[in-house]
């Protein structure tokens, strides 16, 4: 939910992103900072002060949901992710998603560059996983690069929606060549069993 600011900016509601947190889900994503998302014309500020973590991620924590700790920049990861983690609001491995290439979208976004993605994972808290999801162009080069230093990967439509310049993608399209890349690379594909061992979720 929207709510329209005599300012003219858009405001996602807070309570509405509390609400999520009792769909049932084991794992959600933790958007923990304050940012700008420019979107269809409109300019959306998403407010997530301190204290405003400590409420969300408490509430997380409460259902049983393990977090998902998205970044989009370095500060991201050494201010509130840090903070929270050293809290005591999550255990070990703590899986932490950074999206790059969001710079056009989203104000305080990084675009991708190798070293700002190596950037980021020298700040990664001790006994992290880390994932890289990456917008658009910079899908294919920044996913590849995360695999080839020890991370994990998302691609789909909801970061990118082409395959090659002017072609567009399928999710099966991007997720084979995912496969293609990796296996070339000598990586072993996790099952989903193995993927919630190494995430700390219940196995059945």
């Amino acid at each position: 939910m929207l709510i329209e600011r005599p300012d003219g900016l858009f405001e996602s509601s807070f309570e509405e992103r509390l609400k999520g947190c009792d769909a049932g889900a084991e794992m959600a994503t933790f958007d923990g900072m304050t940012f700008c998302d420019v979107h269809g014309g409109r300019e959306i500020v998403v407010i997530t002060p301190p204290n405003r973590c400590e409420q969300l991620v408490k509430r997380m924590i409460e259902r049983g949901i393990k977090p998902e700790w998205e970044v989009f920049a370095p500060n991201h990861i050494l201010q509130d992710v840090t903070r929270l983690i050293q809290k005591g609001y999550d255990k070990p491995p703590y899986y932490i998603n950074m999206v790059l290439g969001a710079d056009r979208g989203f104000q305080g976004a990084m675009p991708y560059s190798h070293d700002i993605l190596a950037a980021m994972i020298a700040a990664l808290p001790p006994q992290s996983i880390f994932c890289v999801s990456a917008i658009g162009s910079a899908q294919l080069p920044a996913t590849t690069q995360a695999m080839l230093l020890g991370g994990h990967v998302r691609v789909g439509l909801e970061d990118n929606n082409y395959y090659a310049k002017g072609e567009l993608a399928t999710n099966e399209q991007l997720v084979a060549r995912t496969r293609r890349i990796a296996t070339e690379l000598g990586f072993e594909i996790a099952s989903p069993g193995e993927a919630r061992e190494l995430l700390g979720l219940k196995t059945n």
